[in-house]
C-alpha cells in the first residue's frame, strides 16, 4: 500500500489523466478489502478474487513505476493459491449427519444373547430312568458336555465399567452430540485445536461406550477418523 501511495503520488506529480488515478483508487481499495477478507473470513478464496481483479486494473494503467505493486500482488496471489482449500460445508454437513446417527447407537451388549440347546428338552424323568439302566457314567459325560454349551466367556481387555442407567445413557448420547455440534462451531470458526479434541473425544466415546459390531457405531468411528485430517 506504501508503494502504491507513492506511486499515486508520482503519477498525480506528472499530471496523468483523471482515468489511471480512479484506477488506482480502486485498486487500492481492492487491496484492502481483500486484506478483510482474509482476516475475517481465513479463507483464500474471496481475497483471490479481489487480488486478481486488482492486478487486472493495475496492468490497464500501463505504467513502469507500479511494477513492485504488481510484483507484490503476484507474491500474494501465489501464497493464497497455494493454501489448501477446505470444503467446509460438506464438512459440516457430513458432521451433521453423523449427529443424527448418535441416537441409533447401542450400547456395548453384557454378553452374546444365546438361546438354551436342546439340552432342556432331552432331560425329562425318562431319559433320566433310562441313563441308570444304560449307564450312569456314559450319559454323565454326555450331559456336562452339552451344559458346557452354556457357558460364554468373553476377554475383553479394557477395565471393566459398570453398567450404565438409561439416564446415564441418554446423557452419555447427548454429550456425544455435544461433541459433534462443537467441531460445527469450531470448522466454522477455524478453530484447529477445538476442532481435533471435538473428535477425538468423540471417536473414543462411541468406540468404548457403544457396540464396535453395530453398523451405526462403525459408521459415525470411521466418519469421524475421515475429518480428523481436515
Amino acid at each position: 500500500q506504501d508503494r502504491l501511495t507513492r506511486s499515486m503520488k508520482q503519477i498525480s506529480q506528472v499530471g496523468t489523466n483523471k482515468r489511471k488515478d480512479w484506477l488506482l483508487a480502486e485498486v487500492e481499495y481492492l487491496l484492502r478489502l481483500a486484506n478483510q477478507r482474509v482476516l475475517m473470513e481465513k479463507t483464500s478464496d474471496g481475497a483471490l478474487t479481489l487480488l486478481k481483479s486488482a492486478d487486472k486494473l493495475l496492468k490497464e494503467t500501463d505504467d513502469i513505476s507500479i511494477y513492485d505493486v504488481r510484483k507484490a500482488v503476484a507474491a500474494d496471489i501465489a501464497a493464497l493459491e497455494a493454501v489448501p482449500v477446505v470444503d467446509t460445508e460438506g464438512v459440516f454437513l457430513k458432521l451433521g449427519a453423523m449427529n443424527e446417527q448418535v441416537d441409533k447407537l447401542r450400547l456395548i451388549p453384557l454378553a452374546e444373547k444365546r438361546e438354551l440347546p436342546e439340552l432342556l428338552k432331552e432331560i425329562t424323568p425318562d431319559s433320566v430312568s433310562e441313563s441308570w439302566t444304560a449307564g450312569i457314567k456314559e450319559n454323565w459325560n454326555n450331559a456336562l458336555d452339552k451344559l458346557s454349551s452354556l457357558v460364554v466367556i468373553q476377554q475383553r481387555d479394557e477395565k471393566i465399567e459398570p453398567l450404565l442407567s438409561p439416564k446415564e445413557t441418554f446423557y452419555l448420547k447427548q454429550n456425544l452430540h455435544l461433541m459433534l455440534e462443537q467441531a460445527q462451531m469450531a470448522l466454522l470458526q477455524r478453530e484447529q485445536g477445538a476442532f481435533d479434541n471435538s473428535l477425538n473425544s468423540a471417536q473414543q466415546w462411541a468406540a468404548e461406550y457403544f457396540d464396535k459390531n453395530d453398523s451405526a457405531t462403525q459408521a459415525i468411528v470411521r466418519g469421524v477418523e475421515e475429518l480428523k485430517s481436515v
